[in-house]
């Protein structure tokens, strides 16, 4: 009846959302790589890393296809991967880099994020479909997250 998403400029009109919270993709690097060591970084010269991506059919994949193509660049995708877990293993032994959020980056000692020139923002949502019956204790969930207290 109800998810959390990932939402970014695309957001079905066919659904209902309440942000949670707002975050940004980071390139996520082992802490020795030499990107680690950038402020900021643009997203042409990460194309020319190693890069482990999400799975061509995520929101991940699609923004980022769609800036890679506006830029006229061919990323050097060495992995497609719905795995965090897996991610960042790779990312800890400095195999490639990825996009992950500021918050997962924030959890591993052996991995770094660098912002990115043209961020890339998100927000994360409790979605569900517009003019669809909700059970008694979905409502009281919604109405409790929407409340102040909640926040």
């Amino acid at each position: 009846d109800i998810a959390f998403a990932i939402t970014g400029a695309h957001r079905d009109e066919q659904l209902n959302a309440i942000p949670i919270m707002s975050t940004s993709w980071l390139v996520s690097v082992n802490v020795s790589h030499p990107l680690a060591k950038e402020v900021t970084v643009d997203l042409a010269e990460v194309a020319k890393a190693p890069l482990i991506m999400f799975r061509h059919d995520s929101e991940q994949a699609t923004i980022l296809s769609e800036r890679f193509t506006k830029l006229g660049v061919t990323p050097n995708v060495l992995l497609a991967s719905e795995q965090i877990y897996t991610i960042k293993k790779m990312l800890a032994k400095g195999t490639a880099g990825a996009f992950l959020f500021r918050e997962v980056v924030a959890m591993e000692p052996d991995i770094t994020g660098i912002p990115l020139s043209d961020p890339i923002d998100m927000e994360i949502c409790l979605i569900w479909k517009k003019e669809r019956q909700l059970y008694n204790d979905t409502v009281k969930l919604i109405d409790f997250i929407k409340s102040p207290l909640s926040r």
